[in-house]
């Protein structure tokens, strides 16, 4: 995970992929050339301490124990991710449903399987300034909101919660921003007046100075991302994608229980993901912010028991909510897109053991 090297891929992804090779600590080395290689595909072209879990994978030797050598691959968005994964054999990939159920319209689609539910809750809402006028949902009526681009998923989550306050889908514009502190600049320099974020940016900005206020406090009837592989690998392979999901539950469940230890862990393997110009402490601080923000999405509820498992209505209200909003128009059947079946073993560890181990840090 400490360097980098690019890799080709079929014209279709048309752009370069940044390959982090595993961290080479002393758990990881004890892979030997009996080690199934997988390429892990994320929806992000950068790291952040958000994603301190797949540090805490490779760091704990959780893939190495499962006798898996894993290296990480960086991508723009979900659709690359997943993608990616329908074109590459022998890999798996962290997205969201959206780009699979799109594809889905068209028959056997991209060909691909969820089979672990990592966010478990939705993770975009709709921002303003701290400081704004606009007080609620409604009072978008007439006003500029900002969308990473005009084609990304984010534009139906926008429609989404426009319906839900009783507003036309053209009762806004919306203005293509970029991410990370393009869109920053968009919504500082009032370029827009709302920003479709999800659980980090607003931390992100915190952090950089600039306060903003949620106008979405419900959750949307959709699931988030997940772990998904080709359907073919699941069926033919099932042990591989188990122990994969099983290596991810446990850097989770790590990083709920010391997410300190996860943030140093991620430095190490990443110090770019460290805050610049801060000390220890402050680092510390910042980064914390950060990852508390997606702990509630990652957390198992009340009523949930299992690593990785799907409600039963997940992908139906899914498919659902991409049918109410615009994003298909063709009849999906929701039960060809997730699999369940390999959550008994990926629920297959100590847990104790791994909580016990973080309490130690």
């Amino acid at each position: 995970m400490g360097h980098h090297k690019k890799i080709a891929l079929p014209a279709l992804v048309a752009m370069s992929i940044t390959l982090l090779a595993a961290c080479g600590s002393g758990a990881e080395s004890g892979t030997g050339g009996g080690a199934k290689s997988i390429t892990f595909v994320m929806p992000t072209p950068s790291w952040d301490v958000s994603h301190s879990a797949f540090a805490v994978a490779q760091a704990k030797g959780y893939f190495a124990k499962e006798n898996l050598n894993v290296n990480y691959v960086l991508t723009n968005s979900s659709q690359l991710a997943a993608t990616a994964v329908a074109r590459d054999a022998d890999s798996v990939g962290l997205a969201s449903p959206e780009p699979v159920v799109i594809a889905a319209q068209e028959g056997k689609g991209l060909g691909l399987e969820y089979f672990y539910n990592y966010f478990r809750r939705p993770i975009y809402s709709l921002a303003v300034p701290a400081d704004s006028e606009i007080k609620d949902l409604r009072g978008l009526q007439g006003k500029k909101v900002g969308v990473q681009s005009l084609s990304a998923v984010g534009v139906y989550y926008v429609k989404a919660y426009l319906a839900e306050a009783g507003l036309a889908p053209d009762a806004v514009t919306l203005v293509p921003t970029g991410g990370g502190t393009q869109a920053l600049t968009a919504i500082k320099g009032k370029q827009v007046d709302a920003m479709l974020v999800n659980d980090v940016f607003p931390v992100l900005w915190k952090n950089a100075g600039f306060e903003t206020r949620n106008l979405s406090t419900s959750q949307l009837a959709v699931i988030q991302h997940g772990l998904l592989t080709r359907a073919e690998n699941l069926r033919n392979d099932p042990d591989t994608y188990a122990a994969i999901g099983r290596a991810i539950a446990k850097a989770t469940l790590f990083t709920l229980e010391n997410p300190e230890a996860a943030i140093t862990m991620m430095w190490k393997a990443q110090p770019e993901t460290k805050p610049a110009g801060a000390d220890d402490a402050e680092a510390m601080r910042q980064s914390l912010a950060i990852l508390n923000a997606q702990i509630p999405n990652l957390e198992l509820g009340a009523d949930e028991k299992l690593w990785g498992h799907y409600p039963d209505r997940a992908f139906a209200d899914t498919v659902k909510f991409a049918t109410d909003n615009g994003m298909i128009t063709k009849d999906v059947d929701p039960n060809v897109l997730y699999t369940n079946d390999l959550v008994a073993k990926i629920n297959d560890f100590d847990a104790a053991a791994v909580t016990t181990d973080a309490d130690r840090g």
